[in-house]
């Protein structure tokens, strides 16, 4: 039982969402598009996969919001609003610099522009038993509020590439 832990805690990190390959986003970062509730064009700034589908932020003006992909259209069309790339890609394996004495492996969760700077989204620590035997045993949702305690927005100075990945 020991080793079964063990191994969840090691690869916990590099298996999201856990056991299966993250889905494509819908729409691209910095894509032009429509947000139908408020009826405006915007851009898409990030996005973060929550649960069991990505979660878009949305700059309109100097304010974001964040939505699913069901409320906005996409154009097609980028807004370019920075000249740099991000330096890393959604669901790329990175060695998180300050894991400390835990796994350094991570999947990159998340990506958002903030400020004219790229911010990436890891789990820096892994699920807790507790979180999991709850969930299971009494029927409530912990998987939103656990799994956001778990994830953390990092720069790109805080990752690094892994040199054979691709």
């Amino acid at each position: 039982m020991i080793n079964q832990i063990n191994a969840l805690e090691t690869c916990w990190y590099i298996s999201p969402p856990w056991g299966r390959k993250l889905s494509m986003p819908i729409f691209g970062l910095l894509e032009r598009v429509y947000v139908m509730n408020t009826d405006i064009f915007a851009y898409c700034c990030g996005m973060q996969w929550e649960q069991e589908g990505w979660n878009y932020a949305i700059a309109i003006g100097k304010n974001i919001i964040y939505t699913s992909g069901s409320e906005i259209t996409g154009t097609g069309r980028l807004h370019l609003v920075t000249p740099e790339k991000p330096v890393f890609r959604l669901g790329e394996l990175v060695e998180f610099r300050f894991a400390g004495n835990i796994p350094k492996l991570r999947t990159v969760l998340g990506i958002q522009l903030i400020n004219q700077s790229w911010f990436y989204v890891i789990e820096w620590k892994s699920p807790t038993i507790d979180d999991t035997v709850t969930s299971r045993n009494w029927n409530t949702d912990c998987s939103h509020s656990c799994l956001s305690d778990r994830l953390a927005w990092v720069t790109d100075y805080d990752l690094m590439k892994i040199k054979d990945w691709d």
